[in-house]
C-alpha cells in the first residue's frame, strides 16, 4: 500500500512535468523568448550567431483589415522565414484537409484565421488589404502553438510574412507593437546565453524586456498543479506512514514468532551473522514483491487520476517512466527498514533457553530504536514530499505530537485501569496480562490510534476543502467575456443579452499602464527577489476605473473610491507580492502621460479551485485499506498471547463467555 500510494501521485506527477517541457517549447515555439514593447537591441540577434543558436523573429501588432467590401479589426502578426524555431503550425491551404507546417507564409501572401474570412465575408484565394499592401490569403490557420492570450491576441490572427512588413507602412510612431526573438539550441547554449543576455539586461537597466523559458512559461498552470501535488503527495505519504504503522506491528508479531525458530537455530550452532542473514534475505523478498505489486496497483491508480482530474491536466500526457517507481520504492524502503529493521534484527538477541522458558520480551533499548528509526524515516519522506520546510516542520511537529498525546492518553488509561478493582475473574485476568507488558499495549494503542487519526483528519479536510471550494464559486459565475467592445456598441450588446435571457452585463473599460513610482522613488525588477513581483514590474497593468465595487470583490481593507480625486483600490494578491499597502502612492505611466494616486482599498477576489476531490476520494480508499491492515496487525500482534490466555482459562473450568472477554 505504500508504494501504490506514493507510486500513483509520482506517475501522474513525473507524467506532467514531462508533459510540461514538451508543452512550454511549443507554448514559446522557442526553446527561449525574448519579448518587448520596442525593437530589440540588435546586439541580442548579433551574440546569439555567434554562439550558433537558431532564430527567429516575430512582431506582433493590432491593425485593420478591410476587403472592398468590410474591414475588421485584427491582430496582426509578422514571422520571419525560419519561424517556428518548435512545434508545428496547422494550416488549411484547401478545403479537404489541414496540415502541419513548420514555417511561415510566403511573401505577398497571407494566413488568417476563419473567423476573419467570416467577419470579411471572403474567403481563400481572395485578396486583403493591410495598410499600403494587397496581400493574397493562401491559407487559414486552425492551430497556432504560440498565440497567448493578450489584449492584442482577441481579434483574429492575420499571419504575414516579416519581409513584406516595411513596405504595408502600417507600423509608425505611438503604434501598439511587441517584438519577440525566438531562440533555439541544445540546453547548454540556450542557458549560456540566458546568462548572458540577464547580465546584459541589468547591466543597462532595460526596461519592458520579458524573457520566457520553459520554466516561466505558462506560470498560473504550472502554479496551481505544483500546489494540487504537493498536496497529494502529502496525503499519499500519510497514507503510506499509516500502511508503517502496520508494518512495524506485523515485524513484531514476526519476531515473536519466529523467536523459537532462532533459538533452534542457535542450539544446532547457528552464529548471529546466520540468523541475520537469513533475516535479511525475508526483509529483501518482501521488499521486493511489494514493490512489483504496488507498481502495478499505482499504474492502474494513476489512469484513474489522470480520468478524475480531467481538464486540469494537459490534454496528452507522455508514457509512464520507470523513474517514479524507482523514488517511490526507495520511499517505501526507508519506511520498511525504519518500522521492520530493527524488530527483526533483534532475532540475533535471542538465546537458545528460550525453548525452554518461552521468554524473549523487548528491551527498552529496542524500543527506543524502533521509535527513533520509524520517526527519523517519517520525518525525512515529510520533507522531502512538502518540498517547503515550514509546511514539513508543521506536520513533522503534529504527528509527533499527536504520538505523544496518544502515548500519554494510552498510559494514563492503563494505570487508572491496573487501580480498579474488578469483580469477575476475567476482567482481573485481562488486567493482569495487559499489565505484564504495559509497553506493548501503549505502542498498539498509539499506532490505532494515529490510524485512526490520519483516516478521520483525511476525510474531514476532504470535505472541508470541498465544501470552501465551491463556496468561492458564486452561482452566477461569468463563462463568458467579451473584449474590445466600443461605446456606441454598449446599448445594442445589453439590448441583446437581456433578450436572450441574460442578467444585465457588468462593462469595465481598460487601459494600459506601467508602474514606474512608489512613494517618489522609481521601482524596477531588480527590486524584487519574486519572480511573480519582477514579471509585474517588466509589464504593462492592465487598469480599469468603475464608481461601484465590482461584483465577487470585497474591500478587506480602506474604503471604496470615493470623491473626484484620484484613487487606487489594488487587489490584495498584488498587494503582497509588491509589498505595497494602504497609503501609499503609485505612479503609472499611462500613453506618456504620468499619472499619481493613493491606495485607498485592498479588495480581495474569490479564487476556484477544482478538480481534486475525485483525486482525494482515490487516496482515501488507499488510506482506508491501509488503516484497515493497521487494524489487523494490532489485533493480530498478540493474537498467540490471547490464545494461550484463553487456553489457560478454560484449563481452570472457565466457559467460553469469560475466555473470549479475557
Amino acid at each position: 500500500m505504500s508504494v501504490a500510494a506514493l507510486t500513483s501521485v509520482s506517475f501522474l506527477a513525473d507524467r506532467l512535468h514531462c508533459a510540461f517541457e514538451f508543452d512550454a517549447r511549443q507554448l514559446i515555439a522557442a526553446d527561449l523568448l525574448i519579448a518587448a514593447d520596442q525593437a530589440l537591441p540588435e546586439a541580442f540577434i548579433q551574440e546569439a550567431e555567434l554562439r550558433g543558436l537558431q532564430i527567429a523573429q516575430t512582431i506582433v501588432f493590432p491593425s485593420m483589415a478591410s476587403t472592398e467590401s468590410s474591414s475588421k479589426l485584427a491582430s496582426i502578426k509578422a514571422v520571419s522565414a525560419t519561424y517556428p524555431l518548435r512545434g508545428q503550425l496547422t494550416i488549411k491551404q484547401s478545403p479537404a484537409s489541414a496540415s502541419p507546417l513548420l514555417k511561415g507564409p510566403k511573401s505577398g501572401t497571407v494566413w488568417v484565421e476563419p473567423a476573419l474570412l467570416n467577419n470579411l465575408d471572403t474567403q481563400a484565394g481572395q485578396m486583403l488589404r493591410l495598410g499600403d499592401r494587397q496581400f493574397v490569403i493562401a491559407g487559414v490557420i486552425t492551430q497556432e502553438i504560440d498565440r497567448g492570450a493578450g489584449f492584442m491576441n482577441f481579434a483574429p490572427r492575420i499571419m504575414m510574412s516579416l519581409d513584406d512588413l516595411p513596405s504595408t507602412g502600417l507600423i509608425g510612431l505611438g503604434s501598439r507593437v511587441t517584438y519577440r526573438l525566438l531562440l533555439a539550441g541544445d540546453d547548454a547554449q540556450v542557458k549560456s546565453y540566458q546568462l548572458w543576455l540577464m547580465q546584459e539586461i541589468d547591466s543597462k537597466s532595460m526596461r519592458g524586456i520579458r524573457v520566457e523559458t520553459l520554466e516561466t512559461a505558462q506560470p498560473t498552470m504550472r502554479k496551481t498543479l505544483d500546489k494540487a501535488e504537493q498536496f497529494l503527495s502529502l496525503v499519499s505519504l500519510l497514507t503510506a506512514m499509516i500502511a508503517a504503522v502496520a508494518i512495524g506491528l506485523s515485524a513484531h508479531r514476526y519476531m515473536q514468532k519466529q523467536a523459537d525458530v532462532c533459538a533452534v537455530l542457535k542450539c544446532f550452532g547457528a552464529t548471529r551473522a546466520v540468523i541475520l542473514r537469513k533475516q535479511m534475505k525475508t526483509l529483501v523478498s518482501l521488499g521486493l514483491i511489494a514493490t512489483l505489486l504496488g507498481a502495478l496497483l499505482a499504474y492502474l491508480a494513476q489512469n484513474i487520476l489522470t480520468v478524475v482530474l480531467g481538464s486540469l491536466l494537459l490534454a496528452n500526457l507522455p508514457d509512464v517512466s520507470v523513474e517514479p517507481i524507482l523514488w517511490s520504492a526507495l520511499f517505501a524502503w526507508i519506511l520498511l527498514i525504519g518500522f521492520a529493521s530493527y524488530p527483526l534484527t533483534a532475532l540475533i538477541q535471542v538465546s537458545p533457553i528460550r525453548l525452554i522458558r518461552k521468554e524473549f520480551e523487548v528491551n527498552r533499548l529496542t524500543l527506543f530504536w524502533i521509535l527513533f528509526l520509524g520517526l527519523g524515516s517519517c520525518s525525512a519522506l515529510i520533507w522531502i514530499a512538502a518540498r517547503d520546510w515550514k509546511l514539513a516542520l508543521w506536520v513533522a511537529i503534529s504527528c509527533t505530537a499527536s504520538i505523544a498525546a496518544f502515548a500519554a492518553i494510552s498510559y494514563l488509561v492503563l494505570w487508572i485501569t491496573s487501580k480498579l478493582t474488578f469483580q469477575d475473574f476475567a476482567g482481573r485476568f485481562a488486567v493482569i496480562a495487559i499489565g505484564r507488558r504495559p509497553g506493548f499495549a501503549i505502542l498498539q494503542i498509539t499506532a490505532l490510534g494515529v490510524a485512526i487519526m490520519a483516516l478521520l483528519m483525511i476525510l474531514i479536510l476532504r470535505q472541508d476543502l470541498l465544501k470552501a471550494w465551491q463556496a468561492n464559486i458564486p452561482a452566477d459565475a461569468p463563462n463568458r467575456f467579451m473584449i474590445n467592445i466600443q461605446e456606441d456598441q454598449k446599448g445594442a450588446i445589453s439590448k441583446l443579452l437581456e433578450s436572450r435571457a441574460i442578467a444585465t452585463p457588468h462593462f469595465y473599460p481598460m487601459v494600459r499602464g506601467r508602474l514606474i513610482q512608489v512613494n517618489g522613488s522609481d521601482v524596477s525588477p531588480a527590486d524584487y527577489a519574486e519572480e511573480n513581483a519582477k514579471r509585474l514590474l517588466d509589464r504593462e497593468f492592465n487598469l480599469s476605473y468603475t464608481n461601484e465595487l465590482p461584483q465577487s470583490n470585497q474591500v478587506v481593507s480602506g474604503k471604496w473610491i470615493e470623491g473626484d480625486t484620484p484613487q487606487i483600490s489594488i487587489e490584495t494578491g498584488i498587494a503582497k507580492t509588491l509589498r505595497l499597502k494602504q497609503g501609499d502612492m503609485l505612479t503609472f505611466e499611462v500613453a506618456g502621460e504620468q499619472i499619481s494616486a493613493p491606495i485607498t482599498s485592498l479588495r480581495q477576489i474569490q479564487e476556484v479551485l477544482d478538480k481534486l476531490s475525485g483525486a482525494l476520494g482515490l487516496l482515501f480508499a488507499f488510506t482506508i485499506v491501509a488503516a484497515i491492515l493497521v487494524l489487523l496487525a494490532a489485533l493480530s500482534a498478540t493474537q498467540d498471547v490471547r490464545y494461550r490466555n484463553a487456553a489457560l482459562l478454560k484449563a481452570m473450568g472457565a466457559s467460553r463467555a469469560p475466555s473470549w472477554l479475557a
